[in-house]
C-alpha cells in the first residue's frame, strides 16, 4: 500500500504554532498613543494625517503556507482592520462623516475578503486532513493485527533453527534448503515490512489523536474571521445610522422652514446652511456638551456642513486657544486710562 503523508505538510506543529507579533499590529499599537494625544490637544487634522500614514497602501496578502504564516496573516488582518477603524475615527473627528463611512465600507470589504481567504484555506486543509484520517483508519483496520502474525512466523523460524542447532529435531535436506532459501529470505522481508507497518501505524495513530486539535484550530480561525466581519459591519451600520439620522433631521428642518416661510418669496433653503445657522444661534447646543474635545468635534461637523459659518469657526478657534467657545474679547472704552 502506498503511504501518503501522515500529516499534511501545511499542518505540521499546528498545535504548537503561536501567532507572532506582526508589523501592522505593532504599527497600530505604536501609533495609537500619539494620535490620541493629538486629538486631546484638539489637533484633529494632524491626527488624521498621522492615522492615514499608518494605513498600508496595499492590504496584506494572506499567506497559507503553514500554521505559522496563517497565524501571522490573521494577526495582520486584525492590525489592518484596527488601522482602518482608526483612520475612519480620526476622519470623523474633523466632521467628514461621509468619508469616514467610505473607510468603514473598506473595513467591511477587507474583513469579508479575509474571511474568504480563511475559508478557502481551512477547506483545503480539511480536505488534506480528511484524506489522511480516512487512509489512517483503513490502514489500521487492515494492518493492525498483521505485525503480530508476521512476528509469529519469524519466531517459528527462529525456534525451528534453534531446535535444529540444539539437536532437538532432525531436519531433512529439503527442510534445510527451504529454511535457507525460502524462509530466511522471507523472514528478512517480513522484518522490513514489520518496521514499515509499525512506523505507519504510529504516524496514523498520532495523526488521529491530533485531528481533534486540528478541528478546534480550524473552528477558532473561522470564528475569528466571522467576528471580524461582524464587528466591521456593525461599525459601518453605526456610522451610516448617525449620518442618515442627521440628514433626516436637516431635511425635516428645511421642510418646516419652507412651510413656515412659504409666503416669503425671498426666503430660500441653501442646503445645510439654514440648519447650521439655527443650531449655532442657540449657544446651548454647544455649551451643553460636556468637554472641550466633544464641543470641538461638534463644531468640526458644523463647519463641514457649512464651511462659511462664522459662529462655528469662531467657537472652534476659542476652544483651540483654551477659552470658552463663545468667549468675546472686550474692547477697551475710548478715553480709558491705561
Amino acid at each position: 500500500m502506498r503511504m501518503t503523508l501522515i500529516v499534511p505538510a501545511a499542518l505540521t506543529c499546528v498545535l504548537a504554532a503561536q501567532p507572532a507579533a506582526q508589523n501592522l499590529v505593532q504599527r497600530f499599537n505604536e501609533g495609537l498613543p500619539g494620535i490620541n494625544q493629538l486629538m486631546n490637544e484638539l489637533k484633529f487634522k494632524e491626527a488624521v494625517d498621522k492615522a492615514q500614514a499608518l494605513v498600508p497602501a496595499q492590504v496584506p496578502v494572506f499567506d497559507a503556507k503553514d500554521p505559522k504564516t496563517i497565524a501571522e496573516s490573521m494577526d495582520n488582518g486584525r492590525g489592518m482592520l484596527a488601522l482602518l477603524k482608526l483612520q475612519a475615527n480620526t476622519i470623523s473627528t474633523v466632521g467628514q462623516w461621509e468619508k469616514a463611512l467610505e473607510i468603514n465600507q473598506k473595513r467591511v470589504d477587507y474583513a469579508k475578503s479575509l474571511q474568504a481567504d480563511v475559508e478557502k484555506t481551512m477547506t483545503g486543509l480539511e480536505g488534506q486532513w480528511n484524506k489522511v484520517v480516512e487512509e489512517g483508519k483503513a490502514y489500521i483496520a487492515q494492518n493492525g493485527t498483521k505485525v503480530g502474525e508476521l512476528e509469529k512466523s519469524i519466531a517459528k523460524l527462529q525456534q525451528d533453527i534453534k531446535d535444529h542447532n540444539e539437536k532437538k529435531v532432525v531436519l531433512k535436506k529439503e527442510q534445510l534448503e527451504e529454511i535457507s532459501k525460502v524462509r530466511v529470505p522471507q523472514a528478512q522481508k517480513d522484518e522490513q515490512e514489520i518496521a514499515e507497518i509499525k512506523a505507519k501505524l504510529t504516524g496514523y495513530k498520532d495523526a488521529l489523536k491530533r485531528y481533534d486539535g486540528f478541528k478546534g484550530w480550524v473552528g477558532d480561525n473561522r470564528k475569528e474571521a466571522a467576528a471580524m466581519v461582524k464587528e466591521a459591519g456593525e461599525g459601518f451600520e453605526k456610522a451610516k445610522g448617525t449620518l442618515t439620522a442627521q440628514g433626516e433631521e436637516i431635511k425635516t428642518f428645511n421642510e418646516k422652514q419652507l412651510e413656515k416661510n412659504k409666503k416669503n418669496k425671498k426666503f430660500k433653503i441653501e442646503g445645510n446652511k439654514n440648519w447650521v445657522e439655527a443650531v449655532m444661534n442657540d449657544k446651548t447646543n454647544v455649551t451643553k456638551i460636556d468637554t472641550p474635545k466633544a464641543q470641538a468635534l461638534f463644531l468640526n461637523r458644523m463647519l463641514v456642513l457649512d464651511p462659511a459659518n462664522k459662529a462655528a469657526a469662531s467657537a472652534l478657534e476659542n476652544l483651540k486657544a483654551g477659552r470658552d467657545p463663545f468667549f468675546v474679547e472686550k474692547k477697551a472704552k475710548k478715553g480709558a486710562k491705561k
